[in-house]
């Protein structure tokens, strides 16, 4: 039978989509693939074709799919979505968000359709953003818990209590390393174990076989130690069978140190596996300095001084993390951040801001585009000008800056600033649409600052205009985009050579 041409039409739409489109029957075997099963998964469509779905599932996944078609095959005209795990043809694991019709009393189609689209990338970016966004909260109230303390026993207890019930962490204990005959560790605090747990382990630093596990060895050497696997990893293999019983899957063993000298431990237990990127365990690093300080400074009688000033250091170690982990994913606007937070301080220090609020505005102009971290790598270096839908998406990174930084206790509204960036006076601006003084002052500074910076330099798309003409075009609006003090500072600033970009 012959197509016709609103079926020719249909098919080349689908074999030229970016989704793929598959056609399986009740079994699990495909009979059709169209062409995107390249991109996506490596395999041509003859060679797809055929063969069973299991051929490319995740063995973990095989259940839940062929369940999910079950019940498809039961509900004609039904649709099902779910998110699954593929082999690539290159061996490595690809997670396709599918959406599934019952079509197989279609006469055309005969069988069950699957839409899938590729949101590996995604994922990734929101277990990024999890295991960063916990670290983070752990961090930020641990701080806060230093500020005030007072008391060393009563700093420890809340400080695991905090890094459980705050960072979301299955487990934590702190222990003290002995200087006796057999260098005992001694628990000190801990939370998330069972009652008399922890006053019942038999722990050493020396180098001994029980000395040898994760705790030990970051006493000894004085560096983290890292268990990814507790089911797998030789090294950890006395514990494995506690590990199985209380139900983690990985752990980190930070070094408590201060002045040259390993007071004891801090340990953090996840119940996955995997659990610890190098972004998490330099922020559960500077947690474990932090305490380290907590406690010398409370032996030398100076807490509150001197953890005031610890906290302040953290805070701005926690900011150059977040930076460069946007940096690292938009190697085109590498630099982009600093700039502007360097221009941003500089205009509220011309416009007499005390230096307390420069330095809150400084920082959040460091994080401001912090949300990109949730956008697809592929627009953000895309060559050529974006889409409307692109240009949509990318406008979601100030609201979701803003949603990764409102549970952290910055003692300027940085959350807000980083929200409020891509606002205008005149209400033309983003997310919110707010208008004149609705929009901080701050979140006013790093407007000008972001669209001077801008404009002046390189992007993948198109070329830089320089600084003439991107203070051009804060001069044109000013009053109507762009603060008008904020302008002039501004304008004054590079005017008179007071400022200037560094290459």
């Amino acid at each position: 039978m012959l197509e016709t041409d609103s079926e020719k039409r249909f098919r080349a739409l689908i074999e030229h989509a970016s989704d793929l489109v598959v056609v399986i029957e009740p079994r699990g075997l495909l009979t059709y693939a169209s062409p995107a099963i390249t991109r996506i998964l490596g395999y041509e469509s003859a060679e797809a074709v055929g063969t069973g779905i299991d051929r490319y599932l995740h063995p973990e996944d095989l259940s839940v799919a062929f369940a999910d078609i079950a019940h498809i095959v039961q509900t004609p005209g039904g649709m099902h979505r779910a998110e699954l795990r593929y082999r690539h043809k290159n061996r490595s694991w690809v997670i396709l968000e599918t959406l599934s019709r019952n079509a197989l009393d279609d006469p055309l189609i005969g069988g069950i359709i699957i839409n899938a689209r590729d949101v590996t990338e995604k994922k990734r970016a929101e277990q990024a953003i999890h295991k960063v966004n916990r670290a983070l909260k752990a961090l930020s109230q641990c701080n806060e818990i230093l500020v005030h303390a007072s008391d060393e026993n009563q700093l420890l207890r809340d400080m695991c209590h905090a890094i459980v019930g705050t960072g979301g962490y299955l487990l934590a204990w702190i222990g003290y390393a002995e200087r006796d005959a057999r260098k005992t560790v001694r628990p000190v605090a801990y939370a998330g174990y069972e009652p008399g747990y922890m006053e019942q382990a038999n722990i050493t630093w020396a180098d001994v076989e029980l000395g040898r596990g994760p705790v030990g060895k970051a006493i000894r050497a004085g560096t983290p130690q890292i268990v990814q696997d507790a089911h797998t990893d030789p090294a950890y293999e006395r514990w494995r069978r506690n590990a199985a019983r209380i139900g983690y899957g990985a752990m980190v063993a930070l070094p408590l140190s201060s002045s040259g000298t390993t007071l004891g431990a801090l340990s953090i237990y996840s119940a996955e596996t995997n659990a610890f990127d190098e972004q998490e365990i330099n922020l559960l690093k500077e947690l474990a300095d932090d305490l380290a300080f907590g406690i010398a400074t409370l032996r030398t009688r100076a807490a509150q001084g001197r953890s005031a000033q610890r906290l302040q250091r953290s805070m701005e170690s926690t900011i150059a993390a977040i930076a460069a982990t946007v940096e690292m994913r938009d190697p085109y606007t590498a630099g982009h951040q600093r700039r502007v937070a360097e221009l941003a301080g500089a205009i509220a220090r011309e416009m007499g801001l005390p230096e307390d609020e420069v330095h809150g505005i400084h920082l959040a102009g460091a994080i401001h585009d912090l949300g990109k971290i949730s956008i697809a790598a592929e627009i953000l270096a895309k060559p050529t000008r974006l889409t409307a839908i692109e240009l949509q998406m990318v406008r979601t990174h100030a609201q979701a800056g803003y949603d990764i930084l409102k549970e952290i206790d910055f003692p300027w509204p940085i959350a807000q600033f980083v929200l409020q960036h891509h606002e205008r006076l005149d209400g033309s601006g983003y997310p919110g649409g707010l208008k004149g003084s609705d929009i901080l002052l701050g979140a006013r500074i790093l407007a000008a600052a972001d669209t001077v910076e801008a404009m002046s330099s390189h992007r993948p798309y198109r070329p830089g205009f320089g600084i003439d003409a991107a203070l051009e075009e804060i001069t044109k609006h000013r009053g109507s985009l762009y603060d008008a003090d904020v302008v002039d500072a501004c304008l004054k600033l590079f005017r008179q050579g007071r400022f200037a970009f560094e290459t």
